[in-house]
């Protein structure tokens, strides 16, 4: 597996276009603090074909704006016999670092690590801690 982190520490901000699949674009000012790429294969069978192995290529990518948003980005790439790759493209956006909690649909074995190399808290908290008097 290829680790690869950044040397440059203050990088300028990217301009990154992101196509979600059921919305507008977007053009987000800002930086990629994580990302996770990896092949799923899953089981699946049709009238046709019978039972295959189908494969997605998913990446998970995780930006901070310039503006103090987080984006949380979703692609899925999917292939099938006839070799189309069909995409599905799913975006979240959080106002701000403290409310950030990804609800990927692929690849949630890699949230907690996600949002660890992003220097977000995986962990949500809810309630307050009560003091003993």
């Amino acid at each position: 597996m290829n680790k690869m982190d950044n040397v440059a520490a203050d990088a300028a901000p990217l301009n990154v276009e992101i196509n979600p699949s059921n919305a507008e674009p977007i053009l987000l000012h800002g930086w990629l603090r994580a990302y996770a790429e990896f092949e799923d294969q899953h089981l699946t069978e049709d009238k046709i074909h019978g039972e295959h192995y189908r494969g997605d290529s998913v990446r998970l990518d995780l930006y901070e704006a310039t503006d103090g948003h987080w984006v949380f980005v979703e692609t899925v790439r999917g292939a099938n016999i006839a070799g189309y790759r069909p995409r599905q493209c799913d975006v979240q956006i959080f106002d701000s670092k403290e409310h950030c909690q990804p609800h990927f649909r692929m690849g949630r074995q890699y949230a907690a690590a996600l949002m660890k190399k992003a220097g977000l808290s995986h962990v949500r908290v809810i309630g307050h801690e009560v003091d003993d008097e």
